[in-house]
């Protein structure tokens, strides 16, 4: 359900290269974005997103059924349904290239999968990896009405990176003006240790990822040159 994907990887003594290439008629940025009518904000919008999930250690589980490994997708409730693993001993490592949160700084969102921590919030089997500042953070104000901040460009721009916001001023709106639903900047550490290069022309987006095959941390999969995965 969804547009067939070219994938490609090549690597070296010392990265994994990863290209993706799809159809997509449109470039599709505005996640979460805030639209204002003249008197209130409303939001709406999404984005693009390429997500690899790999093994961290050897599991012939996901060797053989790949993702459905780790898809624990039986209540009726689809609600209830949750990415990860059943111990503690059992860990993923995913790489989630979003087109508004992480394309703009250059960088493909990583995060990995173990056990559901909490059984009311399937989410919680898929935490962020370590990191010591920066990353995206929602634009919004406390009561949750309208974004909290605006680019210093004024509106209507595709994104605001950390540095750039200013104080939300509706008096410079006028009617059908955007602000983008995030704040961006590049995370320190390892959440932020995938570098990646997305270009939306042509009716195509083009996605390129590049990371260490070993980055030492305990969170990510470490490749070996000439080993499957």
């Amino acid at each position: 359900a969804g547009p067939n994907v070219i994938v490609q990887a090549v690597y070296d003594d010392k990265y994994l290269v990863i290209r993706t290439e799809w159809a997509d008629p449109t470039e599709t940025l505005g996640k979460s974005a805030w639209t204002w009518d003249g008197a209130a904000f409303k939001k709406a919008g999404d984005e693009d997103r390429v997500m690899f999930t790999f093994p961290i250690g050897n599991n012939a589980e996901f060797a053989s059924k790949g993702c459905a490994a780790a898809c624990h997708s039986t209540d009726p409730d689809e609600k209830t349904w949750w990415m990860g693993s059943d111990t503690a001993e059992v860990k993923y490592d995913s790489w989630h290239w979003k087109s508004a949160r992480t394309h703009p700084a250059g960088y493909t969102d990583d995060q990995w999968w173990n056990i559901l921590k909490d059984p009311t919030t399937p989410g919680s089997s898929r935490p962020n990896d370590a990191k010591t500042k920066g990353g995206y953070s929602d634009n919004i104000t406390e009561d949750k009405t309208g974004p909290k901040f605006m680019s210093s460009q004024g509106a209507n721009v595709k994104f605001i990176m950390a540095g750039e916001e200013v104080a939300i001023d509706t008096s410079t709106l006028k009617a059908g003006d955007v602000i983008p639903g995030f704040v961006l900047s590049k995370p320190d550490g390892s959440r932020g240790d995938i570098e990646a290069k997305g270009e939306w022309a042509n009716g195509k987006w083009v996605v390129i990822q590049r990371r260490l095959l070993n980055t030492g941390n305990e969170d990510d999969v470490a490749f070996t040159a000439g080993k499957p995965v």
